[in-house]
C-alpha cells in the first residue's frame, strides 16, 4: 500500500480523526482550535473556507460562535463530508481535494489544519488556496512539530526494536521547524507561532485509541503484536498515573499565518 493509500484509508471515515481529536480534547492549556480561531480574527471576517475539513468539527465549532458566518468546508473522504453534513447542515459542504481544488468565490479567512503535510507538492497547493482568499484576507495553516509527542516517539521506537515495524509519520516531512521557505510568497506577510500544549491523561484509553487508529506501519502490525505494543503503552502510561497521579505527553503544533496583502 502506497502512503497516499494509507492516507486515504486512515482518513477515509471520521472513526481516526474521532479518536486523534479525543486524545487532543485531553489537552491542559489553550486548545490548538482556540488559537487557530483566535489567530483568523473572524470577528473582522463574512467567510471562511476550511481546506480539509474532515468531519467538520472546526466548522461547528466556529459557527457556533459566529452564527452568521458563510463557512465552506470540504474534504476527499465522502464519508466524511456526510458526517459534516449532518453536524452543521448550516455550513456548505463538498467533497474534493486539496491538492488541486478550483472554486468560484473566494474567502476573508481560510483554514488549512494538518493538511499541508500529506500533499505531494505544498508549495503548489499553497499558491493555489491563496488564489481563493480575497486581498487583505488571512490564511491560518496547523503544522505538527517534531518536539511533539516524545512518548509516542520513544514507544514506537520500542516497538520497532521488537518487531521490526517501523513508523512513517508524513507530519515529519513539513513541520513548524523545516520547510519555512515554502511559506514566503509574494505579497504575503508570514508568522510563525508555536502552540505547545500538554497531554494529560487519568486513564490509558484515549491514548490506546489513538495508536490502534495509526496506519502509517512499514507493514500491517499483526493482532498479537498490535496487542503487545497496547499493553505496553497501557503500563507506561498506568505507572505514571500510579506514580504522580497523572501521565503527560507534550503535544505541540505550529500556526502559520499567511497575510494576504495584494491580489492574486
Amino acid at each position: 500500500m502506497s502512503d497516499n493509500d494509507k492516507h486515504v484509508s486512515q482518513y477515509a471515515t471520521s472513526a481516526t480523526l474521532t479518536t486523534r481529536r479525543g486524545l487532543y480534547d485531553t489537552n491542559v492549556g489553550v486548545s490548538l482550535t482556540d488559537r487557530l480561531i483566535e489567530q483568523l480574527k473572524l470577528d473582522m471576517a463574512t467567510s471562511l473556507l476550511d481546506v480539509g475539513c474532515g468531519y467538520g468539527a472546526d466548522i461547528a465549532t466556529v459557527i457556533g460562535r459566529y452564527p452568521k458566518l458563510h463557512c465552506v468546508g470540504f474534504d476527499q473522504s465522502e464519508a466524511q463530508i456526510n458526517d459534516a453534513k449532518i453536524k452543521t447542515p448550516s455550513a456548505i459542504f463538498f467533497v474534493a481535494d486539496a491538492n488541486n481544488f478550483q472554486l468560484d468565490e473566494t474567502f476573508d479567512r481560510i483554514l488549512v489544519r494538518h493538511v499541508l503535510h500529506l500533499l505531494p507538492d505544498p508549495s503548489a497547493a499553497i499558491d493555489n488556496i491563496l488564489r481563493h482568499c480575497k486581498p487583505g484576507g488571512r490564511v491560518v495553516f496547523a503544522t505538527h512539530s517534531t518536539q511533539s509527542q516524545p512518548k509516542f516517539a520513544a514507544w514506537r521506537t520500542w516497538f520497532k526494536d521488537k518487531t521490526g515495524i517501523g513508523y512513517s509519520a508524513h507530519s515529519d516531512k513539513l513541520t513548524l521547524e523545516n520547510n519555512q521557505d515554502l511559506f514566503t510568497k509574494p505579497g504575503c506577510k508570514v508568522e510563525f507561532i508555536k502552540a505547545e500544549e500538554t497531554i494529560s491523561l487519568t486513564d490509558p484509553e484515549p491514548y490506546l485509541a489513538y495508536i490502534k487508529g495509526q496506519k502509517r506501519w512499514s507493514r500491517e502490525p499483526s493482532e498479537i503484536e498490535m496487542n503487545e505494543l497496547l499493553e505496553y503503552v497501557r503500563n507506561q502510561i498506568q505507572t505514571e498515573i500510579d506514580e504522580h497521579g497523572h501521565f503527560e505527553d507534550a503535544s505541540i503544533n505550529g500556526i502559520i499565518t499567511l497575510d494576504h496583502e495584494l491580489a492574486g
